[in-house]
């Protein structure tokens, strides 16, 4: 089946500037070879991509592919260290000089901000609205604070404790949490189907039977049924602060009838 060549890629239009016009965002370097005929990609991250030029193009964490649009090389002397800066379609983000080599900004073509003054904002993959990417990050499987710092564009800013807090309100919000409702109940139903109740049971049964009757295996795996059924005896649960313990009782000797005046 043949794909539409606008499929294959988006069209980011700068509406003024130096870099006014269209500019294309591949969806993948496979793409971005065929139709430019660029015999490298470089990949964001990795410091060869120090060594590309405007003009060349850059691949990044999540695999879209666009253009250098300018690089400029800043030295800091007081500091002794070197920021590379480049322009892309989408941003202009840069990689500076430290002791154990070289660091970069995040760069991500589906999930750009789209509220730059010299963007369309229907030109560009991905949402705009900081709730959602936060979430869509989420059910990509990163963690929550790296999630909350790239939604929001916030690097290393906030004190952890300010984070947290934020973090634990981001989740709460409704539009958050009606996003991951949608982009996980696919999975939910998936599971639900895989994993029915009758399945369960079978396996369940079939660990028991499995065991050898009298030994620890056997006797474990009756623990852990009973435990999931919420009729483990409340002595046999480690560390359980709501177990009976017996009252202590001080022992005193009873004098024989002989001793008693």
């Amino acid at each position: 089946m043949d794909i539409p060549e606008d499929k294959l890629y988006r069209i980011i239009t700068l509406t003024k500037g130096l870099y006014e016009g269209e500019h294309k965002l591949y969806w993948n370097s496979y793409i971005c070879k065929l139709f430019e005929h660029c015999e490298r990609v470089y990949k964001w991250g990795n410091n060869e991509v120090l060594d590309a030029v405007a003009g060349d193009w850059v691949e990044t964490y999540d695999g879209t592919v666009f253009q250098i649009l300018h690089k400029r090389i800043y030295k800091d002397k007081k500091r002794n260290r070197q920021f590379v800066f480049f322009r892309f379609p989408i941003a202009t983000v840069y990689a500076w000089e430290t002791l154990k080599g070289y660091k970069y900004r995040q760069l991500f073509g589906n999930f750009m901000s789209m509220s730059r003054g010299n963007m369309k904002s229907n030109t560009i993959a991905g949402s705009s609205n900081q709730k959602i990417r936060f979430a869509t990050y989420l059910v990509s499987g990163l963690n929550p604070l790296k999630a909350y710092r790239l939604a929001f564009n916030n690097y290393a800013t906030l004190p952890v404790t300010t984070l947290h807090r934020r973090v634990n309100q981001m989740i709460t919000d409704e539009i958050v949490k009606k996003e991951l409702f949608e982009q996980l109940e696919p999975l939910v139903e998936k599971l639900n189907t895989e994993f029915s109740d009758q399945r369960l049971v079978d396996e369940l049964k079939e660990l028991l039977d499995r065991s050898r009757k009298g030994s620890d295996a056997h006797r474990e795996n009756i623990k852990f049924i009973m435990a999931l059924l919420n009729k483990l005896p409340d002595a046999m649960y480690p560390n359980n602060k709501n177990k009976k313990i017996a009252t202590e009782i001080q022992y005193q000797e009873v004098p024989k009838l002989g001793q008693i005046e």
